[in-house]
């Protein structure tokens, strides 16, 4: 699947095709084996297929069932998809070639918008409900396929890509500020909001209702996430029946399926436990493994890939580096309305896109979500404390901070464990990691400005949509909701899209990932080594050099190469953010100088403190501020 789009005109009017084909038209850049349109009253629904799955082969899009009224469509998978069939597929006359727009019409005539509960996997899914004129739409708790809607006077519109909104309704180019403001302070905590005045986003496991005109949101997704008290050797056990299912899932392919295996633990992982499971016979077909070499450059992990390529006895295909085009970051922008891509994805994305042509696939796996749900923290030392757990307290401090002496881990377990009890400030560091708990606007942002868009007050206005009962709990649920990772990924989505080429991510697959929420901290986390459990559960699967690997590599080479490139032709203090006085010209330079100076002494020392991601954020503001914007 790879994008979806529509419209409910008020009541009274009735789309047509014209509807259709502007919403088609204002989508060329979006490869697609077919589109799918329907019109029926006052709303229109289009569908831009791109075969991923057997089933998506010989199911067309929007599906619509006369007697019910209903009429369906999705961008995405359904992972779950024997579960679903018996629930619904023996009375509705579904099998396992039934497509996934089938079974989600199946769904909702059973479970009305509860069918939410039902499903795991990747989606935005939307339902129009013919006879009682309501639309009905929502999102995966993990999945990052996009979702941005608009609503006025003259109807609703909905669309996975801004292009297809704002072209396909005709809407105008206007400037969130508040929202850029987060953006460029590199703290994007709005769940909601876009960089675009009056288009939302529709946040990762919520929905919402189109009736009579009104809108009506909620989060659907509410758990149980069950506290795990299993063993370590229950723990490895189980944690590896759910990688598998998640695996088995993600391999579910209309051809053969890639895998970006960087060697890292977690890509590395998702290409050797792969590779097992189709020796045994559990998966059908091989995955191909693909390997972003950047000789002599110090975030080449060629030496840990190729220990994977060698334990496993097969080969990568290469994707080689490439400088970056600031022509073509500009281009793409001004075509799809997109924020450009970082120099250290771009590379990366477009070789794998283009390797996978080549060889006729299109699904692409990665190892995003591993450092989200395995690298652990000390969030479960309050939660020990409070349930007069205090010696697995100590046990756990005295693993941890090894090098302390007596009095120095005491005093971390007062400020880790003792102090979220008891001191407000650093529940809320806690619990909403995501805010990083400072409300003040940061040193290269004019505070005038951050002031005059309320800066301070949108961070404070943000709670987290999860409450559960637990520290590691709700630590943990801020990464279902966490907001920046998407004003970070719709742009790559959307790059793969149009390159024909679908990303799923393994370790975000929603059954894995209750598992972890609960997971005792002790196994994501153990004496200073993070990812415990996945490092366990790969014993034998990975070659212990990439299994114990503790390094991981840093990527702000290529952004800083680019950045040096451009301020040859475009100086700093002619940059959009810079003349509205928005960013501190002098930051940026001293940053891109601190950081270069640090890079070509070959990353000795201490990272500066100033942010070269500061600098590629008032950069890519500023080309889309010009090209998707102002254009």
């Amino acid at each position: 699947m790879s994008a979806i789009g529509g419209l409910v005109l008020p009541d009274g009017a009735s789309a047509g095709q014209q509807h259709v084909q502007r919403l088609i038209d204002a989508t060329p850049h979006i490869r697609r084996d077919t589109v799918g349109n329907w019109c029926g009253g006052p709303a229109a629904l289009v569908h831009f297929n791109l075969v991923t799955t057997p089933q998506a082969r010989h199911e067309a899009l929007p599906l619509a069932e006369r007697d019910s009224g209903l009429v369906v469509m999705l961008d995405g998978r359904f992972d779950n998809r024997a579960e679903l069939l018996d629930k619904v597929g023996r009375d509705a006359g579904l099998d396992q070639h039934s497509g996934d727009g089938a079974l989600l019409l199946a769904l909702f005539k059973r479970y009305g918008t509860e069918c939410v509960q039902h499903l795991a996997g990747d989606y935005s899914l939307v339902v129009w409900q013919g006879h009682t004129r309501q639309l009905f739409c929502a999102r995966s708790p993990l999945g990052w396929r996009p979702f941005l809607w608009h609503h006025s006077a003259a109807g609703f519109g909905f669309a996975t890509e801004p292009r297809t909104l704002i072209e396909g309704l005709g809407l105008a180019r206007e400037l969130n500020e508040g929202a850029m403001g987060e953006f460029l302070a590199m703290r994007f905590t709005s769940q909601t909001e876009t960089l675009w005045r009056g288009i939302y986003r529709l946040a990762p496991g919520a929905a919402l209702m189109l009736a009579d005109g009104q809108l009506r949101h909620w989060h659907w997704q509410r758990g149980p996430f069950a506290e795990s008290t299993d063993s370590d050797s229950v723990a490895s056990e189980r944690f590896r029946a759910l990688f598998d299912q998640s695996l088995q899932s993600c391999m579910r392919s209309d051809g053969p399926v890639a895998a970006h295996l960087s060697g890292g633990l977690d890509s590395s992982s998702i290409v050797c436990r792969a590779t097992e499971l189709h020796r045994a016979g559990l998966l059908a077909n091989p995955l191909q493994p693909l390997s972003a070499r950047f000789p002599g450059d110090l975030h080449d992990e060629t030496e840990w890939s190729a220990a994977v390529e060698a334990h496993l006895g097969l080969e990568a295909l290469i994707v080689p580096p490439r400088s970056y085009d600031w022509d073509k970051a500009r281009q793409w922008s001004a075509d799809t309305l997109h924020l450009p891509l970082r120099p250290n994805t771009l590379s990366t994305i477009i070789g794998s896109c283009e390797q996978m042509r080549a060889h006729g696939m299109r699904v692409l796996l990665t190892g995003e979500g591993g450092d989200d749900w395995l690298s652990g923290s000390h969030g479960h030392w309050p939660d020990l404390l409070r349930a007069g757990r205090v010696l697995q307290l100590w046990r756990d401090s005295k693993g941890e901070r090894r090098k302390l002496k007596f009095a120095g881990r005491l005093m971390s377990v007062l400020a880790e464990g003792v102090g979220p009890l008891l001191s407000p400030r650093r529940r809320a560091r806690l619990q909403m990691p995501h805010l990083q708990f400072s409300t003040e606007a940061p040193a290269w942002l004019s505070p005038q400005w951050a002031q005059q868009i309320g800066l301070a007050e949108r961070w404070r206005a943000v709670a987290p949509p999860l409450r559960l009962d637990g520290f590691a709990l709700q630590q943990r649920a801020a990464r279902y909701t966490m907001a920046r990772p998407h004003i970070n990924v719709d742009n790559v989505l959307s790059m793969a899209a149009c390159s024909g080429v679908e990303l799923r991510h393994p370790f975000h697959d929603l059954r894995l990932t209750s598992y972890l929420m609960g997971a005792r901290g002790d196994h994501l986390r153990r004496n200073g080594e993070r990812k415990f459990l996945l490092r366990q559960a790969m014993r034998g699967t990975l070659p212990d050099k990439v299994r114990t690997r503790q390094t991981k590599a840093d990527l702000s080479e290529p952004i800083i190469d680019a950045l040096d490139a451009l301020f040859v032709s475009t100086p700093i203090k002619d940059l959009p953010c810079v003349r509205m006085g928005w960013v501190d010209p002098a930051y940026l330079a001293r940053s891109i100088a601190i950081n270069g100076a640090w890079y070509r002494n070959g990353a000795k020392g201490p990272r500066p403190d100033e942010s070269i991601g500061v600098v590629w954020a008032a950069v890519s503001a500023g080309i889309w501020f010009e090209q998707a914007l102002r254009r």
